[in-house]
């Protein structure tokens, strides 16, 4: 299950996912982040996605694969955000996450929200200067 929040004001997309994540439910919150991510993009600034897996279950291997062919299609990054950060406090879900994204700088993980946010203000002040 997810919910997804946008914050117009800091160009924040803001998505809670909760439950067992498996390829369904990646695809599925990918897809309607997509849709939001496009509604943002006709803004100067881009947006910026803050996602909060910290009541997801580990996924398994499968769901894993899946979500790392999703971040690394060439053919639709330009659709995502700017940036995402991810916060877990599940150290095999981070790892799990950081393998996938492996090639990608527009992407963190961190173990609290608090230094993901950190981590996306700053990233936009940079991006400002």
């Amino acid at each position: 299950m997810h919910n997804i929040v946008v914050d117009h004001q800091r160009d924040l997309v803001f998505a809670r996912v909760s439950g067992f994540l498996d390829a369904a439910m990646i695809a599925a919150l990918i897809a309607e982040v997509r849709v939001v991510g496009q509604r943002l993009r006709h803004g100067a600034n881009g947006y910026d996605l803050l996602c909060d897996l910290s009541e997801t279950k580990v996924a398994a291997t499968v769901a894993a694969d899946s979500f790392s062919g999703l971040l690394n299609d060439r053919s639709t990054q330009h659709l995502w955000a700017d940036r995402v950060a991810y916060f877990t406090p599940s150290t095999l879900l981070r790892l799990q996450i950081e393998r996938a994204a492996v090639s990608r700088a527009d992407i963190a993980v961190f173990a609290e929200r608090r230094s993901a946010i950190s981590w996306l203000q700053e990233e936009r002040r940079k991006k400002a200067a």
